[in-house]
C-alpha cells in the first residue's frame, strides 16, 4: 500500500506507517538515533536532504525496525533530542532554510517512538551550507 503523505502527525498516522511493515521511498524506519553524536546528525541530514528532493513529503519513524515493529531502543534521553527545535537546529548547521520539518513523540506498546515529517523543498532540494 502506498503511504499517504501529509504534514500532520497524529498517533493514527504513526500507527498506519508502522502497519506498512516495510520501508519505501516515502518512509524510513530507524531503531534509534542519537543527535548527540555527530555521525547520527550527518546521517539524518543526508536522509532529510534526499527526502526533500521528492515532490511530496516523507516520514522517518524512529523506534522501529526495518519491518515497522516497535523496538525499545530509543531511550527517554535520546528522545528528548528529537524535539522539533533541536532537530531543526541540528539540521540547519548543514542545510539552508526553509526546512519543512515536524516531529511528534508517542508511546507505543510501552516504547518511545518519534515520527518526523519532512516536507519537499520548493527548489527540489535544500542547498547545503559550506
Amino acid at each position: 500500500m502506498a503511504v499517504v503523505v501529509e504534514p500532520v502527525l497524529p498517533e493514527e498516522k504513526l500507527r498506519s506507517l508502522l502497519a506498512e511493515g516495510h520501508e519505501q521511498s516515502s518512509l524510513d524506519y530507524k531503531k534509534t538515533l542519537n543527535l548527540g553524536e555527530r555521525r547520527d546528525v550527518v546521517e539524518l541530514t543526508k536522509d532529510v536532504a534526499a527526502m526533500q528532493s521528492q515532490k511530496t513529503g516523507r516520514y522517518i519513524v524512529i523506534g522501529a525496525d526495518d519491518h515497522g515493529t516497535v523496538v525499545p531502543d530509543l531511550t527517554p534521553e535520546l528522545a528528548r533530542l528529537l524535539d522539533e527545535a533541536t532537530v531543526r537546529g541540528k539540521l540547519t548547521r548543514y542545510l539552508a532554510e526553509p526546512l519543512d520539518i515536524h516531529t511528534a513523540q508517542f508511546t507505543v506498546d510501552g516504547a518511545i517512538v518519534v515520527l518526523i515529517y519532512i516536507g519537499p523543498h520548493e527548489h527540489g532540494s535544500t542547498p547545503t551550507k559550506t
